[in-house]
């Protein structure tokens, strides 16, 4: 069975990890220069490709005591 995009919506703009101080600063001006969807695809990409750091809080580690 295949799943198209379409049908995966949610999955493929699932909850992200919050953001830093830093993070919502430089999303919110990719916002205004690309428009609200366009700016977070861009932001996102930016992320995921390693250009910009530092913009998503740290998870905390499970495991070793």
């Amino acid at each position: 069975m295949t799943i198209s995009r379409a049908q995966m919506g949610s999955q493929l703009t699932g909850n992200r990890m919050p953001l830093t101080a830093k993070g919502k600063k430089i999303k919110a001006a990719m916002e205004k220069e690309y428009g609200k969807e366009r700016g977070k695809r861009v932001f996102y990409a930016s992320e995921n490709k390693g250009t910009i750091k530092g913009v998503a809080k740290k998870s905390a580690k499970k495991g070793k005591k």
